[in-house]
């Protein structure tokens, strides 16, 4: 996960399926980093990511197809 912005770092990043539930949490606003790389197993479906900054937050949709 990447933040276009590189002078603004993430803070925080959620990834819930389609029904709301939390699959994978990660609070990273002691680390100052613009890009973070994230490996889990994800079962085919649609997944939300949310990724916050302190300057936005941002929803982005992604499907998994296996």
């Amino acid at each position: 996960i990447k933040n276009i912005d590189s002078a603004i770092p993430i803070k925080d990043i959620t990834i819930s399926d389609i029904q709301g539930k939390i699959i994978y949490q990660l609070n990273t606003s002691d680390q100052f980093k613009n890009e973070i790389s994230i490996n889990i197993p994800l079962n085919s479906g649609i997944y939300f990511a949310r990724i916050s900054t302190i300057k936005d937050v941002i929803t982005q949709k992604f499907q998994v197809t296996r």
